[in-house]
């Protein structure tokens, strides 16, 4: 969601301001009280200025849970395309930090909390679906495309409409899956607990893998100590509100 239509435009978007203004209109009418919306941070365009406006947009519609993501090229957009051959511009890491840093500090003093590296909720709004995948429960994805974790392994359909129909016509999943190995499950629990603003509990990872974090990644630790971008509390490691920015880089060195 964005209410610059000059941001919107510049990547394809059809929306404008009273598109969304409509579709507020209906949901208050519907006395739907749950609302959720995604903004994307980075865009071409897009000023730290219309950041704001776009957040203040939705705090005065009463969205309780606003997911803020950064800019991702994706191969075969026109948005990657128009990039690759300098007809646009996308911001730098200096200004998609600012905004991101922006839009923490915005929702946080209007009561949201940052439960997730992206995510922001009220009290008592926090995506119940998004929490099962940072804290490796089972799912089950059904339909086109859809992916699933059962048993230790990793599941997910074709995303070809035509081989979906036809499959499933005979009575077979489209389905491809991967076992992963421990080495696997470890990274992925590191990096998705890691994620979430209760860290990785140490004494569960031990538990389950039957290693010692502290032991076996003693340096890193120490070092990321020493800079002040992860703090261990009642046996959890989690990273400083203020490095959320850097995360994938200090998982990267947990890993």
């Amino acid at each position: 969601q964005n209410v610059s239509e000059k941001v919107t435009a510049g990547v394809g978007r059809l929306q404008t301001k009273k598109n969304l203004a409509d579709a507020f209109k209906i949901l208050s009418q519907s006395k739907i009280k749950n609302i959720s919306a995604d903004i994307i941070l980075g865009l071409p365009n897009e000023r730290l200025a219309s950041v704001k406006q776009t957040l203040k947009f939705l705090l005065k519609h009463n969205v309780t849970h606003i997911s803020a993501y950064t800019l991702q090229l994706e191969e075969g957009t026109q948005l990657h395309q128009a990039v690759k051959l300098g007809k646009t511009a996308i911001l730098t890491d200096e200004e998609v930090v600012k905004q991101y840093n922006a839009v923490n500090e915005l929702l946080t003093k209007f009561g949201f909390v940052r439960y997730e590296i992206s995510n922001y909720a009220q009290p008592g709004f926090e995506c119940k679906h998004n929490q099962k995948y940072w804290h490796n429960v089972e799912y089950l994805g059904l339909g086109l495309a859809a992916h699933s974790y059962i048993n230790g392994t990793r599941h997910w359909n074709t995303k070809i409409l035509k081989e979906y129909i036809n499959s499933i016509s005979k009575g077979v999943l489209p389905q491809g899956q991967e076992v992963l190995t421990k080495s696997q499950k470890m990274t992925e629990r590191i990096m998705l607990s890691l994620r979430t603003k209760e860290g990785l509990d140490l004494k569960t990872f031990q538990k389950e893998f039957n290693e010692n974090l502290q032991e076996t990644r003693k340096m890193q630790i120490k070092k990321l100590q020493q800079l002040g971008m992860i703090e261990i509390k009642n046996n959890k490691l989690h990273i400083q509100d203020k490095y959320f920015p850097l995360a994938n880089a200090i998982i990267l060195e947990l890993v």
